[in-house]
């Protein structure tokens, strides 16, 4: 009897045991597949257990076009257009920022290759460049600024102008040292809505 006792013990035991290493493992991918943060989904977690499986390719300068756009975590991509239906070319400038959706590191992690995600993993932090780090010479990437007209942006984007931090940036994560209220940030031309605004008659001259 006492062994048959221990038995079921046991075995009730080893069940639970099961049941909560189960659940846990369940909970850990619904959390690290969806972390929301201000109403927008990253990676963080997923990368951080192994969830994000796709790594990085490099395809070379002109691997990614219209005409053969790339894959998810394929680069190197100059716009979106040279990324296949539902992914977005991912701006960076080294490898410091990871490329959401995709494992760093690995030989095709290359510092300033611009590679292909999802478009609803994308948020760009602002970067201040300062008063002349974007010219028509040298233009900014998406969430770059300080620009002054379009012409300082990379093709595909316009030049968002603002007077202070509480005027979010379209498609730009607000906050962090690169937010500086009177700066003027890339977006893409997509996400700019202006409002109508009346100067009056004379208000617009040469």
């Amino acid at each position: 009897t006492s062994r048959s006792r221990r038995d079921s013990q046991g075995f009730l035991l080893r069940t639970i045991g099961l049941v909560c290493v189960t659940l846990f493992l369940i909970g850990s991918v619904i959390f690290a597949r969806e972390t929301r943060t201000g109403g927008t989904t990253t990676l963080a977690t997923a990368e951080m257990i192994g969830l994000a499986s796709d790594s990085l390719e490099n395809l070379g300068g002109s691997g990614c076009t219209p005409d053969s756009p790339c894959k998810q975590c394929q680069g190197d991509c100059d716009r979106s257009a040279d990324c296949e239906e539902g992914l977005i070319c991912f701006q960076r400038d080294d490898s410091s920022r990871l490329v959401p959706g995709c494992k760093a590191g690995g030989s095709g992690d290359v510092g300033d290759n611009d590679y292909c995600i999802k478009e609803t993993l994308a948020t760009a932090t602002l970067q201040d460049l300062g008063g002349s780090g974007c010219t028509p010479d040298s233009p900014c990437k998406e969430c770059q600024g300080d620009c002054d007209r379009d012409a300082d942006c990379k093709e595909g984007l316009i030049c968002f102008q603002r007077d202070d931090s509480s005027r979010l940036v379209p498609g730009c994560k607000a906050g962090g040292s690169g937010d500086v209220g009177d700066n003027d940030y890339c977006i893409k031309e997509t996400l700019a809505t202006a409002t109508l605004q009346d100067l009056g008659g004379s208000g617009c001259t040469p």
